[in-house]
């Protein structure tokens, strides 16, 4: 192979050199020689094929959020501005880990009624149920407030929790829509 660009999540300024590593590793291990290969986060692979180097912001929520954007020589990007991140809250796994707090220390029941019914019928964290109750898997998610990972669960299992917070906030449920807000 000539040349290979490798766009992935994670792969920010301090796990790139870990990870083109791997890729080099994995390559060689199939036979495959990579005459030159870069690493670049999933984030700025997404902008590049949005505006071909040129000017432009991208916007990406799902379990999480993050903006990315040039213009001229500038970047910018939430990632390398702690500030801006916070005000990106609002993807997926913040608002299943916010939901979480709630079904924790408050007596919603539209909320709790939503997760509880659709955890139940398998529908929502079906691959944990069989193992798990619903309490156990909310000490997990809650355990984000205070360690930097969960001891079974990931971030995608956590931003499951979204959909149902966004039908409970449809059924009137009060703290879901403040969640959602």
């Amino acid at each position: 192979i000539l040349g290979c660009c490798c766009g992935l999540s994670g792969a920010g300024p301090k796990n790139r050199p870990k990870m083109h590593a791997e890729i080099t590793l994995q390559l060689k291990a199939k036979g495959i020689v990579c005459q030159r290969l870069k690493v670049v986060s999933d984030t700025f692979l997404s902008w590049y094929s949005a505006f071909a180097g040129e000017d432009g912001i991208i916007i990406i929520s799902g379990t999480g959020g993050i903006v990315y954007g040039r213009v001229g020589s500038n970047d910018m990007s939430s990632y390398l501005n702690i500030e801006k991140a916070r005000l990106l809250r609002g993807g997926g796994f913040h608002i299943g880990l916010y939901a979480a707090k709630v079904l924790k220390v408050n007596t919603d029941s539209i909320l709790r009624k939503v997760v509880e019914e659709n955890f139940n019928s398998g529908k929502l964290w079906g691959k944990f149920s069989h193992r798990l109750d619903l309490s156990m898997i909310i000490q997990d998610i809650l355990r984000c407030f205070d360690h930097p990972e969960m001891n079974f669960l990931k971030r995608s299992d956590v931003a499951e929790l979204a959909k149902y917070v966004d039908i409970a906030a449809e059924s009137g449920s009060p703290w879901a829509k403040r969640i959602l807000k």
